[in-house]
């Protein structure tokens, strides 16, 4: 089982939802980033099988960093935007 991402344009937001899902032992490994481009670096770097995070990061969109994510990764989408 890979790694766990925890993406949002705010690092502290980031570290609270990291920090939930930490304290649950659901996942071993969870890493808290701010950008997409973090996200992508870490898809080459590491195992990663779940990507969780909102619709905006400080330099894209959660459509277009899916669209660069490797095949398998999941992506939890978490937003108040109904029409998603």
């Amino acid at each position: 089982m890979g790694n766990i991402v925890v993406v949002m344009p705010r690092q502290e937001d980031a570290n609270r939802v990291g920090d939930i899902i930490k304290r649950s032992d659901i996942w071993e490994e969870v890493v808290v980033c701010s950008t997409g481009a973090d996200v992508l670096r870490l898809a080459v770097e590491q195992d990663i099988s779940v990507v969780i995070g909102t619709k905006k990061y400080k330099d894209m969109g959660y459509e277009e960093m899916v669209g660069y994510l490797p095949a398998g990764v999941k992506m939890l989408l978490l937003t108040k935007d109904a029409s998603l």
